[in-house]
């Protein structure tokens, strides 16, 4: 017999929510505009966020209307990028999206609804969080940009997932060509997700006459997450 306690089921009754429930939480939100320049080309801006303390991995979702992705500067930093196109217009903003563990919570806290893991008391889920939404899961190993992805009605971000790279570097004449590729996400309408795979920069230097190492690789196998961050 299944141990009393309470359950949510979705219409096709698999289970939701119930006392071992457990899911990432948004932990942060703010809007940035990327100002530092990257050398050799303006079009290419990022900014350094700090990564909240979680007690699993904490996962970064975007939003921007233009080309944006994200590294690690080290452990405790994330690094956002923003490509703009020409370059003299402003750096795009970008929405970021930060869920992680959820705090601990007391029966104290605010008015809502709590679920409780009927062994250990512990809160399992709290109707005041905001917790995370998947909407869908894409891969893609082309250069061709993918279709737009539109979920109707709702406000979409996207989660990177592996992210696709490349650089070039060669002579053409007396000029020294050295371009780095990326995936990008971008969101171009509330609804609407896109990743695609470009040159984020590229810049060219006279040649001296001297030897420089050449090379020319790319790794375009990508992917995406789709989340809903509606009324977040």
């Amino acid at each position: 017999m299944d141990a009393v306690g309470f359950r949510v089921r979705n219409k096709e009754k698999i289970l939701q929510i119930d006392g071992q429930y457990k899911n990432h939480a948004l932990l942060q939100k703010v809007t940035l505009q990327p100002t530092n320049q990257v050398f050799g080309d303006n079009s290419l801006r990022y900014i350094d966020i700090p990564i909240p303390q979680s007690s699993t991995i904490p996962l970064l979702a975007l939003r921007c209307d233009f080309y944006c992705f994200y590294t690690m500067a080290d452990a405790s930093t994330y690094r956002i990028f923003t490509k703009r196109t020409p370059s003299t217009e402003a750096p795009p903003t970008v929405d970021v999206y930060i869920f992680g563990s959820p705090p601990a919570t007391s029966a104290s806290g605010g008015i809502g609804f709590r679920v409780r893991n009927q062994v250990t008391g512990a809160v399992v889920f709290d109707s005041n969080y905001k917790y995370l939404r998947v909407l869908g899961h894409y891969t893609n190993t082309s250069a061709t940009p993918s279709s737009p992805i539109t979920f109707s009605g709702r406000k979409v971000a996207l989660v990177q997932g592996v992210r696709s790279y490349g650089a070039f570097k060669d002579r053409s004449g007396f000029v020294v060509i050295d371009s780095t590729y990326s995936g990008v996400m971008s969101t171009p309408s509330e609804s609407a997700a896109v990743y695609q795979y470009v040159i984020v920069r590229s810049f060219n230097l006279p040649w001296d006459g001297g030897s420089y190492p050449r090379y020319d690789y790319s790794s375009r196998s990508n992917s995406f997450m789709v989340i809903d961050v509606t009324n977040f």
